[in-house]
C-alpha cells in the first residue's frame, strides 16, 4: 500500500475522532513493524495540514535479544528522520519470547507504558498500526480513545 493510499483513511479516522485539529496532541505507538510505521509516515504527512502534535512511542521489550535492539535503532532514526520526538521506555521483562506467557506478559506492560505515557504527556490520542485481527489491540486502541465496553 503506498502512502497516497494510506492518507484518506487516516485523515477520515483523525477527522471523525474530532483530532484532524491544531492543539489535538496525538501519541504513535511504533514497534518498528509494518504497520506501526506506515501509520507514523501517514500521521507525519498529514501533521501539517492537521495542525496536530505528535509524538512517538518504542516499547524496548527485549524479549528478542539483538532484533530487539535493531528495532529500536530503526524507529530512533526513523523518527528523528522524520522529526518527530520518541519517548523509548524499557518494558522490563525477561527471559525470551519462548518463555510461557511472554506475548501476554508483553501486551500489558506495553499497554501499562502507553497509558503512564498518555498522562503524563497530556496526550488525547494514542495512534495505533495494527492489523484488522489484532483483537487486543484493536481493544485497548478503544478503550484509550474512550469507547468503553461498548466500542
Amino acid at each position: 500500500m503506498s502512502l497516497e493510499t494510506l492518507l484518506p483513511p487516516v485523515r477520515r479516522a483523525l477527522e471523525d475522532a474530532g483530532l484532524f485539529r491544531p492543539g489535538a496532541r496525538l501519541l504513535c505507538a511504533v514497534s518498528g513493524g509494518a504497520d506501526s510505521v506506515a501509520l507514523l509516515h501517514a500521521l507525519c504527512a498529514l501533521r501539517a495540514e492537521g495542525g496536530f502534535w505528535l509524538e512517538a512511542s518504542h516499547v524496548q521489550h527485549g524479549l528478542r535479544g539483538e532484533s530487539s535492539q535493531e528495532d529500536e535503532r530503526f524507529v530512533r532514526a526513523l523518527c528523528r528522520g522524520l522529526g518527530t520526538p520518541l519517548h523509548v521506555r524499557n518494558a522490563g521483562l525477561c527471559g525470551g519470547m519462548d518463555s510461557p506467557g511472554a506475548e501476554t506478559r508483553a501486551r500489558d506492560r506495553r499497554r501499562s507504558i502507553f497509558l503512564e505515557q498518555m498522562e503524563a504527556l497530556s496526550m488525547d490520542a494514542l495512534m495505533l498500526g495494527h492489523h484488522l485481527d489484532d483483537q487486543a489491540e484493536t481493544v485497548l486502541m478503544r478503550l484509550a480513545r474512550g469507547a468503553g465496553a461498548d466500542g
